[in-house]
């Protein structure tokens, strides 16, 4: 059984008020020297687990749209370097890694949406430190009110 490591800093930019419209996520890995005492830009980084190839995540850009009560559209375009020689494994078996990658991330969104406490975040959400989660539901209300 072959486990992949990826450390993903991930951004939120509120695209409301843009044609685009909803939230886009943006993600990547650090590099090397963004990394200092297990610490990158003062939030502490976990160990590699031993013997775990790591996924460098290069680019990975997410736009959530609302469409209306109860659902959204999602498009993701990443571009991962999984750092393995394509003579190793064949670039379509590659290619297939990264689909499935891909289905992966959107299952997961999924799954959190329809288990919000069961995940915790039903109390980040309540608790909502910065107010992100309410400005995206006041603003997701509204834009979905104008159509």
């Amino acid at each position: 059984n072959l486990n992949f490591n990826a450390l993903i800093l991930r951004a939120f930019i509120d695209a409301f008020e843009t044609p685009l419209g909803g939230v886009i996520m943006v993600e990547r890995t650090p590099k090397a020297d963004e990394i200092v005492r297990e610490h990158c830009f003062g939030m502490a980084v976990p160990p590699r687990p031993p013997n775990s190839p790591e996924i460098c995540t290069l680019s990975c850009v997410s736009h959530v749209v609302p469409l209306g009560p109860s659902r959204c559209k999602i498009l993701i375009s990443r571009e991962d370097d999984c750092m393995i020689s394509t003579k190793v494994i064949p670039e379509l078996v590659l290619r297939h890694v990264a689909l499935s990658n891909c289905r992966g991330l959107v299952q997961r969104m999924i799954h959190a949406l329809d288990h919000l406490t069961e995940c915790g975040y039903q109390d980040r959400i309540e608790t909502d430190a910065q107010g992100f989660y309410g400005m995206v539901g006041r603003r997701a209300s509204c834009r979905t009110k104008k159509k």
